[in-house]
């Protein structure tokens, strides 16, 4: 089989409200949401982490 039997184009946006809704269940849906959601607050900003699948440029200090 070949890939491009495997894959289909995706016409969708790649953010948006579905992204944040899809974000959102999970979140609720987890074991421990407040500490999830300090992890997000966390990511891609200063004293926290980068997100090694984001395409988020470095802030200055």
């Amino acid at each position: 089989m070949s890939q491009v039997d495997r894959y289909k184009p995706y016409k969708g946006a790649a953010a948006g409200w579905g992204a944040l809704i899809s974000v959102t269940k999970s979140w609720l849906g987890s074991e421990n949401a407040l500490k999830n959601i300090r992890a997000m607050l966390k990511t891609n900003q200063n004293g926290g982490f980068d997100c090694p699948g984001c395409a988020w440029g470095e802030s200055p200090e």
